[in-house]
């Protein structure tokens, strides 16, 4: 858990945090990464800061309940830049996804630029909420 909220921490100091011997804890650290455990390292940039203002989720109801065009689906959406994470979920909606742009024209731009992609596999998109 200390690397989830601060993986910058140098290692004798995550060491003393856990109870560790330094060598200990990096072969521990070492070990996790080998196994695939830690899968990666993340930088969380500030949204306000690097232009995009507005973070909306947009709910999308599928037309059709088939593995093969959720992937097909989760794949291109993800490469819109402007769509940080998307979520396959349960219930009434199919896929929740996270839009980060710059105001809501470039949110507009976003759903003209992928429109055949959207309309190709979804029924309907519910409208956004905002989340400050």
């Amino acid at each position: 858990m200390q690397l989830q909220s601060n993986n910058k921490i140098q290692n004798i100091d995550l060491a003393a945090e856990v109870g560790l011997s330094p060598p200990a804890c990096l072969k521990r650290i070492k070990r996790l990464r080998e196994a695939g455990i830690i899968i990666g390292d993340v930088c969380l940039i500030n949204p306000e800061l690097s232009g995009n203002k507005l973070t909306l989720i947009v709910s999308i109801e599928m037309d059709r309940d088939r593995d093969d065009i959720y992937r097909l689906f989760r794949q291109i959406v993800m490469k819109a830049p402007e769509v940080t994470q998307c979520y396959q979920i349960s219930g009434r909606y199919d896929f929740m996804l996270i839009v980060c742009v710059t105001d809501i024209q470039a949110y507009e731009n976003l759903l003209i630029a992928h429109c055949v992609v959207i309309l190709t596999f979804a029924s309907f998109i519910h409208p956004c909420h905002y989340v400050r």
